[in-house]
């Protein structure tokens, strides 16, 4: 559709979104990385509806920072508790 790239083609936000999608799939898979950009969009647009009221007070762009913060815990958490990704294997990250 597009004939040309331009660099506002590669915005920070963007690259950020990549680099979740392959990290949430896992590197060694590439059936696993369709998969993190299924989890991610879930996720992405799961989190559009945070209008319960304790963040209900918020108004639409301090929500905006709030998906990207939640976003940003669960890629922590999943750093924290299964850093080879979804489907990767633990064995595949270790140097021999």
């Amino acid at each position: 559709q597009f004939s040309f790239f331009s660099p506002n083609d590669f915005e920070p936000l963007t690259t950020f979104f990549a680099y979740v999608i392959v990290i949430l799939g896992g590197t060694a898979r590439n059936w696993a990385v369709p998969v993190g950009a299924l989890v991610f969009g879930v996720i992405f647009a799961g989190t559009r509806f945070l209008d319960f009221p304790p963040l209900s007070s918020f108004d639409s762009a301090d929500r905006a920072h709030l998906r990207l913060i939640v976003i940003g815990l669960l890629l922590i958490g999943l750093m924290a508790f299964r850093p080879q990704g979804l489907f990767g294997k633990r064995e595949e990250m270790v140097l021999e």
